[in-house]
């Protein structure tokens, strides 16, 4: 059987935590779906490493004794090795991989072009191009306006819906707001390409969001 002392306990914790708080924070960075045995082999590496660097200030607290008689000092320890330490390790890897590895030929961590429009574009009009040859217009703006990242499903929701001038011989025109717009929501698969067009700079939130009289003039091609 095992033997469950509250020493091997504690020093378990101070083994473990590490790892899964360092797999989490860089899956908020990063998301992606990885099979158990892929999850496991993080976790424990990441452990080993952070396990690894502080040993030296764990091991002479990580044992029952010591907690109780300096539980703030156990507290800090904690904190500090098995949270703050692995989230700021994961949080570090992904920017050197977004910033710098990928140019010495490591994968980049922003897994598809879609994830990438997304994190780039804050505020955008898109013109989406249906597969089933209708186009829709709106204005993705902050919190109200939402696009998944992987891995979930690629789709996308912009808050206000525009209408869509189309002259023939001309590119296509992004008309005025439709009336008491909710949004739209529509689904990447759905579209055979989607355009962007930026929000002025400096503009804020009633100059994006004109009323359904005011035409935004905006060329459906570059």
């Amino acid at each position: 059987m095992f033997d469950l002392n509250p020493d091997k306990l504690i020093l378990f914790a101070f083994a473990v935590t590490p790892g899964v708080i360092a797999a989490q924070t860089y899956s908020l960075w990063s998301p992606v779906r990885r099979d158990w045995g892929n999850a496991i082999a993080e976790v424990v590496t990441c452990s080993l490493v952070c396990f690894g660097f502080w040993f030296w200030l764990v091991i002479p607290r990580a044992n029952r004794e010591y907690v109780l008689a300096n539980p703030f000092s156990a507290f800090v320890v904690f904190a500090i090795v098995c949270v703050i330490f692995p989230a700021g390790l994961a949080t570090g890897w992904y920017f050197a991989r977004k910033k710098w590895l990928h140019k010495l030929g490591m994968a980049h961590p922003t897994r598809t072009a879609w994830d990438h429009m997304l994190k780039q574009n804050g505020r955008f009009y898109a013109l989406c191009h249906l597969r089933d040859g209708r186009k829709i217009a709106g204005l993705f703006w902050g919190l109200d306006s939402f696009g998944s990242l992987g891995p979930e499903e690629q789709d996308i929701f912009c808050e206000i819906q525009y209408t869509v001038i189309e002259v023939e011989g001309q590119p296509d025109k992004i008309g005025g707001a439709v009336a008491d717009s909710l949004g739209f929501y529509v689904k990447a698969k759905d579209c055979q390409h989607i355009e962007l067009f930026r929000v002025p700079e400096n503009s804020n939130e009633q100059q994006a969001k004109p009323d359904a009289s005011e035409s935004l003039d905006k060329p459906g091609t570059p």
